[in-house]
């Protein structure tokens, strides 16, 4: 394959950037059926696209991360005993929240924020209808 056993082992566990081609001279050797490889390549591809809340101005950057984590999630398991778990906030009920949280945010700040959870919520709403019917426990 033209490649070190420590490199395979960085691809392996995530401790390395994945390349393409890398990607799919490991796939050939794991002997990866075409579908399969097609569509673990397409996923290569999209990794290094930029998502929206990365062009997103003003978006703090624990927000950014949130997001992204969301945006790449199978799964979200979420405990939220006093509040409404921000999936499932309306933007009346997002905005204030977050004002509450913090009362010196301007009104521009406060739109952008809300504008993006709902953003986020719309996005995450999107893939759970591709997959599998979120499930809410009261």
């Amino acid at each position: 394959m033209g490649m070190s056993p420590s490199k395979i082992g960085r691809i392996e566990t995530g401790h390395s950037g994945l390349q393409p081609d890398d990607v799919s001279a490991l796939l050939g050797f794991y002997e990866v059926s075409a579908d399969k490889r097609a569509e673990l390549m397409d996923l290569v591809r999209k990794g290094d696209e930029r998502g929206w809340w990365e062009r997103q101005p003003g978006l703090p950057t624990v927000w950014r991360s949130l997001i992204d984590f969301e945006n790449k999630a199978t799964r979200i398991q979420n405990f939220e005993p006093l509040v409404v778990p921000g999936l499932l906030q309306t933007g009346k009920y997002c905005r204030e929240l977050i004002a509450g949280v913090n009362p010196t945010l301007s009104e521009t700040e406060l739109d952008n924020l809300v504008a993006s959870r709902m953003a986020g919520r719309t996005a995450v709403s999107r893939c759970l209808r591709r997959s599998a019917r979120p499930v809410h426990d009261a």
